[in-house]
């Protein structure tokens, strides 16, 4: 399994309407082991834009609390949870969606986004408002977006007291929108006479806006203009300090085509794994909603319950400061990605419970396929594993000590049921 399929496992138990994480439902314990390693060092809190006053001090936020002791999946018989048969998974088909192909046209904005990372100011801080904008300009804007001739919420900044610094060219904006703006001239755009982008969201974007056509009405109140180098031999050796992995041929612009060739190879690997990711989540909650699950071992919805009460209140003491948040109720609901007025503590009930659930599947799986058995050298390569991905900040005595052996041993056993899950899936792109 590759470092990107591995990471991928560190993202996610809650489902993807939990703010905790956004990269899938079944990631087993390492979400937890994050969570856990980061508290020890008081890390997990949220940035902020400036500096807030602490928090007070919560056991959450300072050291771990006396373990509790957990249900041992391994030695229970999942048969007493839940009935699955072999032939339920015995061939699998998931559609991830077109996201996870690599267009000319994604791969394309990439490099322009790298490229503008590198540009210099033309002119120091000068505002211009009398020159068409350039592709790399930095513009300071005011807009409002509307969808159908009605303006839609966070659509707009016209009653912000400064404008927006745009970067045209960094991809901080919804594809069309930068582009748009291109040899629009600052002086000519006011309040009164804002200039029309057409753009249309993309099919990823959120439920309300996805696909849909809109016009953002912009005015711009000046640029600063930046140059943006080009991708040549010179500037991919001296400033990216690229080292080809082999000999190239000695013309012109060799050095660059083997950069962008490592450039897309390596983000088409990347969107393969998340693609298995994907495929992964979406088969097992599929196997999941066809089964009926007929108890759950003693406790365990409890503390996950208790476990994520824990993490809402850490959370809550922040941006309660932050947003000014009255209540745990009203910030429960936002962090949640939930309706107002939504019933947060039965929505979170459900979610632990799904958690116990996916555990409940991935070690049933195991058994129908003798794959429990966690060898010292896959409890090692795990450990490894765990080590390399925190790039040494944590020993593997440290992380032992403070994460346990049970939750390395069953991120074992996610991984190995991963790879036998996807063995039996279909993979196809729409």
């Amino acid at each position: 399994m590759s470092k990107y399929m591995r990471a991928a496992l560190l993202c996610g138990a809650m489902a993807a309407c939990m703010l905790l994480c956004s990269c899938g439902q079944f990631g087993g314990g390492r979400e937890q082991i994050d969570n856990v390693l980061d508290k020890i060092y008081g890390t997990n809190a949220p940035e902020t834009a400036a500096p807030a006053p602490a928090p007070e001090q919560t056991t959450a936020g300072t050291q771990q609390e006396t373990p509790v002791e957990r249900y041992d999946y391994f030695a229970g018989d999942m048969a007493q949870f839940v009935t699955l048969d072999k032939s339920l998974y015995a061939s699998l088909s998931a559609n991830v969606g077109s996201d996870y192909v690599l267009t000319d046209e994604v791969f394309d904005a990439q490099i322009k986004a790298m490229l503008y990372q590198y540009a210099t100011p033309t002119n120091g801080n000068e505002q211009v408002t009398d020159q068409p904008i350039r592709m790399g300009d930095k513009a300071y804007i005011y807009y409002r977006g509307e969808v159908d001739g009605v303006e839609f919420a966070g659509g707009s900044n016209m009653s912000d007291s400064a404008p927006y610094g745009l970067g045209i060219g960094s991809g901080n904006f919804i594809p069309g929108f930068e582009e748009g703006l291109i040899g629009v001239v600052p002086a000519q755009t006011s309040k009164d006479n804002p200039y029309p982008v057409h753009v249309t969201f993309p099919e990823n974007y959120n439920e309300e806006l996805a696909g849909k056509d809109a016009i953002f009405y912009v005015v711009v109140e000046y640029v600063v203009q930046y140059d943006i180098p080009e991708l040549t031999d010179k500037f991919v050796g001296e400033i990216l300090e690229y080292k080809p992995e082999y000999d190239l041929p000695d013309v012109e612009g060799a050095l660059a085509e083997d950069y962008l060739r490592v450039m897309r190879e390596g983000m088409e690997q990347k969107l393969a794994e998340s693609a298995k990711s994907a495929a992964y989540s979406m088969v097992m909650q599929e196997l999941i909603d066809k089964l009926t699950f007929t108890a759950y071992p003693e406790g365990e919805v409890d503390y996950y319950y208790a476990y994520y009460m824990d993490e809402f209140e850490y959370y809550y003491s922040y941006y309660s400061y932050m947003y000014g948040y009255e209540s745990m109720d009203e910030f429960a609901v936002d962090y949640m990605g939930l309706e107002k007025g939504a019933d947060w503590k039965a929505e979170l009930t459900k979610q632990c419970r799904s958690m116990v659930q996916q555990s409940i599947l991935i070690h049933a799986i195991a058994e129908n396929e003798g794959l429990e058995e966690i060898t010292d050298e896959e409890f090692a390569a795990e450990l490894d594993y765990l080590v390399e991905y925190y790039e040494g900040k944590y020993t593997a005595e440290y992380i032992r000590e403070n994460v346990g052996d049970a939750a390395i041993k069953d991120n074992a056993l996610f991984a190995k049921v991963q790879n036998f899950i996807l063995e039996r899936t279909n993979i196809t792109y729409h």
